[in-house]
């Protein structure tokens, strides 16, 4: 089986290509690839929901991001990314913040955004300033 063929949908966006793993009716994975990377297109009806709402926040990054998770993680992880989900879109919070709020390390959260199997939908992108903020789509100019 190649690398492709495990994605149940490779699509282009703003911030790279990007494949989708689907679990049920759930999204399960999101990875960044290559864009050598062959595209796939979405061929079930949950792909291809997931894939429409992730543009649509390409669009709009305003737009709510209303995906079903279905991740793998130890509870510790879960906590961490509940919590980034709650952050309200264009929030800016620190790893210590958080880490306070849920009685933790700063390196503890981190740790637990670095396992992130779903980047953009649980937001963890750290910023110059090392707060955590979401990720906003790439403006190119030509």
């Amino acid at each position: 089986m190649s690398a492709t063929q495990s994605f149940d949908a490779v699509f282009d966006s703003p911030v790279g290509r990007l494949g989708i793993r689907v679990q049920g009716k759930a999204l399960s994975q999101l990875v960044f690839l290559s864009r050598q990377t062959r595209l796939v297109p979405a061929d079930s009806p949950e792909a291809k929901r997931i894939v429409s709402a992730l543009c649509a926040y390409f669009r709009d990054p305003a737009h709510s991001l209303e995906i079903k998770l279905q991740i793998g993680g130890t509870p510790f992880q879960q906590k961490v990314w509940r919590a980034l989900r709650a952050i309200p879109s264009g929030q800016v919070m620190t790893y210590g913040a958080l880490a306070e709020r849920l009685g933790t390390s700063p390196r503890a959260v981190g740790n637990a955004c670095r396992s992130n199997p779903v980047p953009l939908v649980v937001p963890c992108h750290l910023s110059r300033e090392n707060r955590i903020s979401e990720i906003r789509p790439l403006v190119t100019t030509s």
